[in-house]
């Protein structure tokens, strides 16, 4: 295992990764353990060989099937969206400042932050 020095240089040099996975990325940035294990397997099988999405499409015929799979994607993705930009405006000063002068957008991250936050403790 690297130091935390070794690994900060590693970091200016823009690898960000250090030998981390996916999962301690994400458990490193705040997200909870469980809740992003599940999230990203489902999306890998999506992704890669697994064919779940054309599975899935061709076996949801009702609509309210195919919304549901739509809107439930959209609200995962808008969970990891909201913590993204969160995480941004608080790492770079110069973000601070639009995202404070835009009620509507701040607004929206932050409820979509603290639904992803609710998720954890359920």
């Amino acid at each position: 295992m690297k130091t935390l020095k070794n690994k900060k240089k590693q970091i200016e040099k823009g690898k960000w990764k250090i030998n981390f996975n996916w999962n301690q990325l994400a458990v490193n940035s705040g997200f909870e353990e469980n809740y992003f294990k599940d999230f990203y397997s489902y999306l890998c099988s999506y992704a890669h060989t697994g064919r779940l999405s054309s599975l899935q499409t061709m076996q949801a015929t009702e609509y309210k099937q195919q919304k549901d799979n739509a809107e439930n994607f959209l609200i995962h993705s808008l969970i990891i969206l909201a913590k993204y930009i969160y995480d941004y405006v608080n790492l770079i000063t110069e973000l601070k400042l639009a995202f404070e002068s835009n009620l509507k957008g701040k607004n929206t991250v932050l409820k979509w932050k603290e639904i992803g936050e609710q998720l954890k403790k359920q």
